[in-house]
């Protein structure tokens, strides 16, 4: 969570990290209500029971803590005009329909797209609100986000896997595959369904004894671009192998995983 002036800076007092700030709100410089025993200290002031009329160390406050209440209140009126959303696809609305902060829009430090600044963005609730496409689709496999514990365990030595991806909420799924010495993988990702992925994919294969993607070099990836992708592996060595789908451009939707083992 991310507090913006209103001048689209982020404050140094606010959260930064590039994994868990994932949405920013007003937050610096507030027009906020406050205990009318504090505001009666000043009499004269007309806004009694706001924080223009508090002490100085009240008015115009800021914080975090604003900017998540103001989300908050944001996700009740988006549940409330999605009523059989659950909770993760209220919190896909939120994220994929912020408006983006760059510095153009005042915010020097952050960049197209997501970034650990602001992160997806600014919150436009009349957007989540009234967005026009359908629902994010539920995944049953989640979470499954990350190799190590985190990871999916396939057992079967054929499998079909049907999950969904959603660039803006749910980027990765990740499988955990056990292969022999000199066991062939083959690994197929494509579109599954009416509302199947469009967007650009990968499948990536991460070696045993991986507890985060994207920190070391991956033994394989598919290179083709859409959201049909092949990769194929032998191991060299026994253990559990992570087969990683990633979407890398925004998009959302269905897919099926197929992995074959030999």
């Amino acid at each position: 969570m991310s507090a913006v002036a209103r001048d689209g800076t982020v404050p140094m007092f606010s959260n930064r990290d590039p994994q868990y700030n994932d949405i920013a709100a007003p937050g610096d410089e507030l027009f906020s209500t406050l205990p009318r025993h504090l505001t009666a200290l000043r009499p004269a002031c007309e806004a009694q029971g706001y924080s223009d009329c508090g002490p100085p160390e009240y008015r115009r406050p800021q914080g975090t803590s604003f900017a998540a209440a103001i989300v908050s209140a944001g996700a009740v009126l988006v549940r409330g005009s999605w009523p059989n959303a659950r909770r993760e696809q209220v919190v896909g609305l939120i994220e994929r329909t912020a408006s983006d902060m760059t510095p153009a829009s005042g915010c020097r430090r952050c960049v197209e797209g997501r970034d650990p600044v602001s992160g997806w963005g600014l919150l436009d609730v009349a957007a989540a609100v009234n967005y026009p496409h359908p629902l994010p689709p539920i995944d049953s496999r989640e979470p499954n986000d990350d190799a190590g514990s985190r990871a999916r365990r396939i057992s079967k030595r054929n499998a079909s896997i049907h999950a969904t991806l959603d660039y803006w909420n749910d980027p990765n799924d990740v499988y955990a595959v056990r292969l022999r010495k000199g066991g062939r993988l083959v690994a197929t990702l494509d579109g599954d369904g009416s509302r199947k992925i469009s967007a650009n994919v990968n499948l990536v294969l991460w070696k045993p004894g991986t507890k985060r993607i994207g920190l070391r070099r991956a033994l394989a990836s598919s290179a083709s671009a859409g959201a049909f992708e092949v990769v194929r592996y032998t191991a060299r060595r026994a253990g559990i192998y992570f087969v990683q789908a990633k979407i890398v451009e925004p998009g959302a939707g269905r897919y099926t995983l197929r992995i074959v083992r030999r």
